[in-house]
């Protein structure tokens, strides 16, 4: 693997198109120096090298590139992993007192990161401040009041389900954890990891409980059926692309590598069995599971684990739910969410009769603009379908279904952005169609399937169509 890098990094060099594909490669599969836990230095100096070229040859540094194109160039991934990959191998030479080669590589994380920041689709986020607060949820609700890496686990239900049901999950949990031949044969049935995930080979290892295909119907959940049966009868596991749970297995000197999750999620961590040694990194907060407890943690921030003990394992069960903005969520959180409330000076649907969208006015402005702008673009009516105008294959720019996805997926969750903050009542099918339609793209990035395009997208449009000609939302 380490030859073919090298020979495609060559290539990159005199072709600046796969620049992108061989830094991730670098970070997929060339992390960690060959058998040592250590970050193998020249390959992440290399990926980052690579990045910021990729970046520069498709123009994501323009801030005149419209949002479609944005997407259509992946430069909302070029970016953060080039903020992210900087940001790591600085504080890997410092780590080593490598004072000079950190300065100048953390030195060179700021610069990335202030350029991204200057750029349109990034300035709107106000609260990032720095290279660690970058993460995927904010930009998937817009107008969301930043929350941080670490959530208040009292406003978040799941939590204090799991806590009061600790004794029985431990029970059932721990004598599969403890017996590491079956562990590891349940673990690799529905393993997802990438090449070089974590460091030593096993050290790191999560038993997904759950599978896209049948999601509690797995061999892990056969022979934990208390374990499963309690998780699938919360509703924050059901109704959105991204939820699950896995068995994670921390032995002394593991480590899992710094990374993104996907969006739009949240995690609840319940440790079944702590080790002092055990450790885990969010955005710029670190953090020590406790044996019992849980914690909520928004996994689309920068995140790794490791473990500096000589002795103990440590297991926790990591449970990824539905993000308690995403609209057929809301009614499981009765306390106050940071999604954006209704003016408390607003008439209360008590006071007037419910309708769709009466007057697109008094909609939160910018954010139908944005909607509205997004959902017209010239590009999504001939991505109407897969064809000769739109596709599959994106790897050399233009329309494609993956963009069009990313581009409706931009226009709708600024449509119901705008929803949340207008003074006018809306028809609760509306967010009911809203929100299943972006079910049906979350679960399309995650694993593209060709046959399932087309009705999504029909989808989308139809909503946007309903808006426009049966209320008369038009831009203002």
């Amino acid at each position: 693997m380490a030859a073919e890098l090298a020979e495609f990094q060559q290539k990159a060099m005199a072709s600046p198109a796969l620049a992108l594909a061989v830094a991730m490669g670098k970070y997929h599969f060339a992390w960690y120096r060959e058998g040592a836990k250590e970050m193998d230095v020249d390959s992440i100096r290399d990926a980052s090298e690579l990045m910021a070229l990729s970046i520069q040859c498709s123009q994501c540094d323009r801030a005149d590139l419209s949002v479609e194109v944005f997407f259509q160039r992946m430069c909302h991934a070029r970016w953060p992993y080039a903020v992210l990959l900087f940001s790591e191998l600085g504080r890997e030479f410092a780590s080593r007192y490598l004072t000079e080669q950190a300065a100048d590589t953390l030195e060179r994380a700021v610069a990335t990161f202030d350029a991204m920041k200057r750029l349109p689709y990034y300035s709107r986020i106000s609260t990032w401040q720095g290279p660690y607060d970058v993460n995927f949820n904010e930009e998937w609700f817009p107008g969301a009041a930043a929350v941080g890496p670490i959530w208040d686990k009292a406003s978040v239900p799941l939590a204090q389900f799991l806590e009061n049901n600790f004794e029985m999950l431990r029970s059932e949990l721990l004598p599969l954890a403890e017996d590491a031949g079956r562990f590891d044969e349940l673990a690799f049935e529905n393993s997802r990891v990438e090449g070089q995930d974590s460091w030593p080979e096993g050290a790191w290892r999560a038993l997904q409980l759950t599978s896209s295909a049948q999601p509690w119907s797995t061999r892990a959940c056969s022979q934990l059926p208390r374990t499963c049966a309690l998780l699938s009868s919360r509703p924050e596991l059901s109704g959105c692309a991204n939820a699950g749970a896995s068995l994670v297995r921390l032995r002394p000197g593991g480590r899992l590598k710094p990374q993104f999750g996907a969006a739009p999620k949240l995690q609840c961590h319940l440790a079944i069995r702590a080790d002092v040694g055990a450790r885990m990194s969010v955005g710029n907060r670190t953090l020590a599971w406790r044996t019992g407890e849980a914690m909520v943690i928004d996994s689309t921030f920068i995140r790794q684990e490791w473990h500096n003990g000589v002795r103990g394992e440590s297991y926790v069960l990591q449970v990824t739910f539905c993000h308690p903005c995403e609209e057929a969520q809301l009614a499981n959180y009765p306390g106050q969410l940071p999604c954006g409330a209704r003016p408390a000076a607003s008439p209360s649907s008590a006071q007037r009769p419910a309708v769709a969208i009466q007057d697109a006015g008094s909609l939160a402005v910018p954010l139908a603009q944005a909607a509205l702008w997004a959902s017209s673009l010239p590009e999504l009516s001939l991505c109407s379908t897969v064809n000769e105008q739109c596709p599959p294959d994106s790897q050399h720019g233009g329309p494609n279904p993956l963009s069009a996805m990313n581009t409706w997926n931009y226009a709708l969750n600024n449509l119901r952005a705008a929803l949340r903050y207008s003074q006018v009542d809306v028809d609760p099918a509306v967010h009911t169609a809203i929100s299943q339609v972006l079910e049906g793209i979350h679960g399309f990035l995650a694993m593209p399937a060709l046959e399932q395009y087309a009705p999504i997208v029909q989808l989308a449009a139809q909503i946007f169509d309903a808006l426009r000609t049966k209320q008369g939302m038009t831009e203002q």
